[in-house]
């Protein structure tokens, strides 16, 4: 390979083509394609990008956004202070911090989320209900009976009684009591709304980790 083409796959490592609509006269569109240049992180190709929209009581939808740390092996990922873009409406949102175990009428103790190889977190553009990102566990399904969660936290077998903080005391040691997806809540309505549009995850260094085209 000459000099000149190792420079090039270097550059292509490197680099996003986004494509973008613009008015040059007026009512005739017209599509160019540009090189923006954007240093990709680490753990690139490390995360997976799903988008999911379902419908609520009154026809109206609600779209959240879903990253699955695809590693096997390894440390946990700590996805606190990353970005979420939205190219379409350049709205942005940044990862909070959260908290592993919830427990109703107790300030949260906030820590970084991190990912253990093979979770995911649903990001949710609206707040939470509870006032918190948690890690979801066997008793989470019970804090719908006061407010609503989407998508729901039950997956419609949890065979869990009582209220939720007695659950929580009772088996909160169990080895199984943590479930491997944590509902984080960013307050940025519409983030995902559009029909067409473009999501990049980026680090803290904003350095891409994963798109997702839709």
């Amino acid at each position: 390979m000459s000099r000149a083409q190792q420079l090039v796959a270097a550059l292509s490592a490197s680099i996003v083509i986004v494509a973008v609509s613009v008015w040059i006269f007026p009512g005739v569109p017209h599509t160019f394609s540009f090189i923006e240049v954007k240093e990709k992180s680490s753990f690139f190709g490390a995360v997976g990008l799903a988008r999911s929209e379902i419908s609520l009581p009154g026809g109206e939808s609600y779209t959240y956004l879903t990253l699955l740390y695809t590693r096997t092996e390894g440390n946990p990922l700590p996805i606190s202070g990353w970005v979420i873009e939205s190219s379409n409406k350049k709205l942005r949102a940044s990862i909070p911090v959260g908290t592993a175990l919830f427990v109703q009428g107790v300030v949260p103790t906030r820590a970084t989320v991190s990912l253990f190889p093979g979770e995911s977190a649903i990001i949710s553009p609206s707040v939470s209900p509870v006032g918190a990102s948690f890690q979801k566990n066997i008793c989470s399904a019970t804090l719908e009976r006061f407010q609503p969660f989407y998508p729901p936290l039950s997956n419609g077998t949890s065979t869990v009684e009582g209220f939720y903080n007695d659950c929580v005391a009772k088996h909160k040691e169990e080895p199984d009591f943590f479930l491997p997806e944590w509902r984080v809540f960013v307050d940025r309505p519409g983030l995902f709304a559009e029909a067409h549009n473009s999501i990049l995850l980026m680090d803290k260094d904003e350095r891409l980790v994963a798109e997702y085209n839709y």
